[in-house]
């Protein structure tokens, strides 16, 4: 039994884009990543934005395929008689060479609002962190002036003890206290 991408290469050319598009997508629920099945699919569709998508999701893919630069060339001539090209797909047995059962990664891609909003979390972080360590910094040095008060203090009264007995004294012997 053929597979769907053989079916739908066949009936694409048969001439049946129609049920060529179908085949082809139920290849690509399968085999997202596959490059040939992307540019067989082009050829199904009429409307340029369409092939663009194809073509764009070829290069997702494989960024060197000379099938999908040549397309895109051909919908930026925006000729109307160069939409559907007889060569915009790779011949069957080039298409029939890619391994089935091999899985294709995508390319890695940059994605600016992850990376934006994991600085952003890193910032929050940050910041607690900071503020933990400013907050306990400053417990400790209301702890110090506390206990260079608490010195203080204590000095004070040991001064002021020491002037009322002064005071006593002074008052007593120049009075002639008994």
């Amino acid at each position: 039994m053929e597979s769907f991408i053989e079916q739908g290469v066949a009936a694409v050319k048969s001439g049946d884009l129609e049920k060529a598009k179908e085949l082809l997508k139920k290849h690509l629920e399968n085999y997202p990543n596959d490059e040939n099945a992307w540019l067989w699919m082009s050829r199904c569709l009429s409307e340029p934005e369409q092939k663009r998508k194809c073509y764009l999701t070829v290069l997702n893919i494989n960024p060197e395929n000379t099938y999908a630069k040549e397309g895109l060339q051909r919908l930026d001539n925006s000729n109307p008689a160069n939409l559907v090209a007889p060569n915009t797909s790779p011949t069957e047995g080039e298409s029939l060479k890619q391994d089935r059962d091999a899985e294709v990664t995508k390319p890695l891609t940059f994605n600016y609002k992850k990376v934006a909003l994991v600085l952003a979390i890193l910032l929050l972080v940050f910041m607690q962190i900071w503020s933990y360590y400013r907050i306990n910094n400053l417990e400790k040095v209301v702890i110090s002036q506390q206990s260079e008060l608490t010195n203080v203090e204590s000095k004070l009264n040991y001064v002021t003890s020491i002037a009322e007995n002064a005071n006593r004294y002074a008052h007593c012997h120049g009075l002639g206290c008994y």
